[in-house]
């Protein structure tokens, strides 16, 4: 019999091959090729290089109206496992109920100033608001129950939906990843956070009614994306509080029905060790390194990593097909401390060496002509466009 954890679920990680055996029960490597729990084949993502600069930060919102789905302890905890792998990492805790404020350890009612008066007063310099926690490279911006006089309050401000981004980008150069921790609903706060950010997370209990809401914080999205933030993206749907049921087996088919290739191939296990690590006041990932819930958190930030969600300021890797972008993991380009046309041969290279068929005979596109380029770039979508353009 497979041993049990302390919630009664499987000690092993939740990853399982098709056979039924375990398929990933280590940390950082994986033997041969591991399915997730939908069946999916997946190459094993690394513990991510260190890097030898910060910044400029990618800006996630962790968001989802529903409320009890994770999207605290998922904010916590992802940014926890990417400050252990080097990233230096912000929380914004956009919640007037301020969890993830006090999930680090920090008494909100204490602080003097909060994200809601980095929001309202212009003169106030958002270095001063954030706080540094007792964990190397994480750090948050706490939020009170002030900041529950926002909603109102931002109705009548010009540019009401651009706040938050103007707050942020005055941080964004001195961290890798920032994070936004969004409260339970679709208001003001939530579409300032979806404006500010360059992809979103979309944390859902694997329970039918978290289902439910999906489809309608999908809607949002897209009203952002058409009128206000055109280069918002969904960056995948974390399916949390898994157990090894019926119900939660049936719900996740129906998400990746859904979301096909946008549902992370790690699912989070519902686990006591989580509000334990809540009490405790620090991520998962350091109070219970071994622990599997901690595991599978670490996995789902490799995959954010290996994802390549972060784009080289100063060369553009989007402008190859997604199929050839979404391969050039390794080694990141952000790592390679190059000039620009040493990058840029890098990242033709790496291409070659990913498309190259083992032993298929046949004609094969041996040489691809490129254009070193500069793109000053305000977003992906216009790094990706000028990549676009120049390509041929």
């Amino acid at each position: 019999a497979a041993p049990r954890g302390d919630d009664g679920s499987s000690a092993e990680t939740v990853m399982v091959g098709t056979s039924g055996g375990p398929a990933h029960t280590g940390d950082d490597k994986v033997n041969g090729m591991p399915t997730d729990l939908l069946g999916r084949e997946y190459e094993t993502f690394p513990a991510p290089k260190p890097l030898s600069q910060h910044g400029p930060a990618h800006i996630i919102a962790i968001c989802n109206q529903k409320g009890g789905v994770g999207k605290t302890t998922s904010s916590i905890n992802i940014a926890g496992a990417l400050s252990q792998y080097g990233r230096r990492c912000l929380i914004v805790d956009f919640d007037p109920q301020g969890a993830a404020t006090v999930g680090l350890g920090i008494n909100a009612n204490a602080v003097e100033n909060t994200v809601y008066t980095a929001l309202f007063d212009p003169s106030i310099d958002p270095h001063e608001i954030v706080q540094h926690t007792d964990f190397e490279n994480l750090d948050i911006m706490p939020a009170n129950i002030d900041l529950s006089a926002a909603e109102v309050q931002l109705v009548t401000e010009v540019g009401r939906e651009q706040i938050l981004a103007s707050v942020l980008r005055k941080l964004r150069s001195e961290y890798d990843m920032i994070i936004v921790d969004c409260q339970p609903s679709l208001g003001l706060l939530t579409v300032n956070a979806l404006t500010a950010a360059d992809g979103v997370i979309i944390p859902v209990a694997a329970e039918f009614f978290a289902l439910r809401g999906v489809a309608l914080l999908m809607q949002s999205i897209e009203k952002v994306q058409s009128r206000i933030n055109p280069d918002l993206q969904v960056y995948g749907v974390l399916v949390t509080m898994f157990t090894r049921t019926l119900h939660c087996e049936e719900v996740l088919q129906r998400i990746y029905e859904a979301f096909q290739d946008k549902v992370f191939h790690s699912v989070i296990s519902r686990s006591i060790k989580l509000p334990d690590a809540t009490v405790a006041a620090a991520p998962i990932t350091i109070y219970a390194p071994g622990h599997k819930t901690a595991k599978e958190y670490r996995e789902v930030s490799r995959e954010l990593i290996a994802r390549g969600i972060r784009v080289p300021s100063d060369v553009s890797v989007c402008g190859f097909d997604n199929i050839f972008s979404s391969a050039i993991t390794t080694p990141s380009l952000t790592t390679i401390d190059h000039h620009l046309r040493t990058r840029c041969q890098a990242a033709v290279d790496m291409i070659l060496s990913r498309t190259a068929p083992a032993a298929a005979p046949g004609p094969f596109v041996n040489k691809i002509e490129y254009t070193p380029q500069l793109i000053v770039r305000s977003s992906t979508g216009k790094a990706r466009e000028g990549a676009l353009e120049s390509r041929e």
